[in-house]
């Protein structure tokens, strides 16, 4: 009975927002003929609400203020990941950023794609397949799938690619940010299936520490920085868990010319310097019994004077979950891929 609506209207001085979840709803159409004495028409489609999502967009909201709830795990999170975010909680997070590990770290994720690409301005950026045919990484598990009348696989990593790229190819200095997938069922805070390595590789032209030196740009400077530490280094791996490519220790054929770059107790970064001699590699493939038929157009381009060269990768969601310490990997990833 206000005699001004409008006014009553801009009385009000506090409201609070009350999500009411609806089952179902009429849709609007547009009218055949225009409303009479109205400017401006409002079309209004009300959808369908999934009732599993709303629930679960309640009880998150729930969950995270510390109200009596059922738990969901982390798994359930990545895969309706989108509907957390649309909960009030997780929208107060991502304008205050409170508490909100996963944007913080997607944000770090997408910063560290510029960083990469800031300290490698004297390499070049290269793309190369993730449809492969033969091994492309230092594990066994692949997946596979038919690629026409063959059999492929998904790449690991640009492994050999990078090796042609910055050797066969007289680039001397290359990177590459882009997908590996691993087929591994480990159930852990740190493994995915799928993810974003960030790798490189260079010619060697005095001692394969000079990789490191080369490491050491990219990451060095943001670990001091952070913790006011230096990360840790372990060097000269046995060669008995190093991947076929890695080369042995010239004066100790039990370890390899090899490193891992630490932080908070777990790996960071797996450097090497790799077989250039096409004899030595088969020999490697031979022992560590990969088939030498799958690996012909490499072995074939080391033997056009093939010069020394070493480098490693990075994993992106790792590194960015041990610098934030997230807890756990799936948290530094928009949509991550584990075994579940």
């Amino acid at each position: 009975d206000h005699p001004n609506p409008v006014a009553q209207l801009r009385e009000v001085q506090n409201a609070v927002e009350v999500p009411v979840p609806l089952q179902q709803g009429p849709v609007v159409p547009s009218p055949a003929d225009p409303l009479p004495d109205v400017n401006e028409e409002l079309q209004v489609a009300v959808a369908q609400t999934d009732p599993d999502i709303a629930r679960f967009e309640e009880n998150s909201t729930r969950q995270a203020l510390n109200v009596q709830t059922p738990v969901y795990g982390q798994s359930t999170h990545n895969l309706r990941r989108s509907a957390r975010s649309r909960t009030p909680t997780r929208r107060a997070q991502e304008r205050d950023l409170l508490d909100s590990n996963v944007l913080l770290g997607l944000r770090v994720r997408l910063r560290a794609n510029e960083a990469v690409r800031a300290f490698s301005d004297d390499y070049v950026e290269i793309h190369t397949p993730k449809l492969v045919g033969g091994a492309s990484g230092s594990g066994t598990n692949y997946f596979t799938l038919k690629y026409f009348d063959q059999d492929a696989t998904l790449a690991q990593s640009p492994q050999t690619y990078k090796h042609m790229a910055c050797d066969v190819a007289i680039l001397e200095r290359v990177f590459e940010i882009g997908p590996g997938f691993r087929a591994e069922t480990s159930n852990t805070h740190r493994h995915m299936c799928e993810l974003v390595g960030l790798d490189l590789e260079m010619t060697i032209k005095a001692h394969y520490h000079k990789v490191l030196t080369e490491k050491e740009k990219w990451l060095g400077r943001l670990i001091k920085e952070k913790y006011d530490t230096d990360f840790y280094i372990l060097d000269k791996f046995p060669l008995a868990v190093r991947p076929f490519y890695t080369m042995p220790d010239p004066t100790d054929k039990r370890w390899s010319n090899s490193y891992d770059m630490m932080i908070r107790g777990e790996e960071m970064v797996l450097c090497a310097q790799h077989v250039h001699d096409p004899k030595l590699l088969m020999e490697r493939m031979d022992e560590l019994g990969v088939p030498q038929e799958s690996m012909r157009n490499y072995i074939y381009s080391l033997r056009l004077d093939s010069l020394p060269h070493g480098g490693g990768g990075i994993g992106l969601e790792r590194v960015v979950m041990l610098y934030l310490g997230l807890g756990n990997i799936s948290k530094s990833s928009m949509f991550p891929r584990d075994p579940k």
